[in-house]
């Protein structure tokens, strides 16, 4: 029988180390009690006892140590701790304990939330921990529900560091391989959606951005040449989302974050592909119809907010390559 509570591993921050246990001892540990040990440490009555003697209570196979706990002070916020949590782990090794902690909230019916785990999902790709990420969705964190938005935060804080380190050859590689494995998950039972509208692979903004990555790589960094044929197949996968439009729904903002590295994608996928092939015909005549609808959106964004937001120019040539 295996121990129910997620233990953490030692990072290189003392005061990590401090919270994380605090974290432990007093929210995780404490639900997986036996009632009778429940009751030990949070009467006041049993507090000098506790202190006192050395009384242990089994969880599986774990034996633990029972500490009083004053529900009036003890008791940390899981979500504030965890945030605390994340925005402590500057080394690589620190995030190892990232599933842990997941696996440690949702085991007492106090999960992270979605957004927290936006947040920290960003960190951990500027941190180059997206493999803890994969790892997270491995041992099955996230619900199915909150998994697409997971997935595609991911992909696009991927796509967008390895703009910021100017599309490296290492990490432009990782950064596919770790978009198309967050897709691969979609197969699985745990993550897996019945209605292609909901399924991440049918959307235009997801596809196009590992559509990019793919075709930076192959220009970039495997001499121009599609050799594992990724960029057709991203370029097949994303003609295929636009059948139906792009979704005119979207906000303007939202709408370029998106899509300018989706054109971008597009564009330069025309250049490794066979010229003058069906496939890179209809790129040309979709780029065409997306470039004039993001000048459009640039224009009408830069127009309602002229102090915040860029030229239009400078939004269309972020991601140029």
């Amino acid at each position: 029988m295996l121990c129910v509570v997620p233990k953490f591993m030692p990072t290189t921050n003392p005061e990590l180390d401090a919270l994380l246990l605090i974290l432990r001892n007093r929210a995780f540990v404490p639900p997986h009690l036996h009632k009778k040990s429940q009751k030990l440490i949070y009467s006041p009555k049993y507090r000098e006892k506790l202190l006192s003697e050395t009384v242990y209570a089994n969880i599986g196979d774990e034996k633990v140590r029972l500490e009083p706990i004053d529900v009036t002070k003890d008791v940390p916020c899981v979500r504030k701790v965890v945030q605390q949590a994340y925005q402590m782990m500057k080394d690589k090794k620190d995030w190892a304990n990232l599933p842990a902690i997941f696996i440690g909230a949702a085991g007492i019916k106090f999960p992270v939330n979605t957004v927290l785990k936006q947040r920290i999902v960003a960190a951990a790709v500027l941190n180059g921990r997206s493999d803890i990420i994969l790892e997270c969705i491995r041992q099955k964190t996230f619900t199915k529900e909150e998994y697409s938005t997971i997935a595609s935060r991911l992909i696009f804080e991927l796509q967008n560091q390895a703009l910021a380190c100017d599309w490296e050859e290492e990490y432009t590689e990782k950064a596919l391989v770790t978009a198309e494995s967050a897709l691969a998950f979609l197969d699985e039972k745990h993550y897996h959606v019945k209605t292609k509208s909901t399924d991440l692979r049918g959307r235009p903004e997801i596809v196009g951005q590992v559509l990019e990555l793919a075709a930076v790589r192959a220009s970039k960094h495997l001499g121009g040449k599609d050799v594992d044929r990724k960029v057709e197949t991203y370029a097949k996968a994303l003609l295929s989302t636009l059948e139906n439009g792009i979704g005119k729904h979207r906000r303007d903002e939202h709408f370029l974050k998106n899509l300018v590295p989706v054109f971008y994608g597009m564009k330069l996928a025309q250049t490794v592909l066979k010229p003058g092939s069906p496939i890179v015909s209809q790129l040309e005549a979709k780029a065409a119809g997306l470039e004039t609808e993001l000048h459009e959106r640039a224009a009408k964004l830069q127009a309602e907010s002229p102090d915040c937001v860029r030229s239009t120019d400078e939004i269309m040539t972020v991601t140029d390559l």
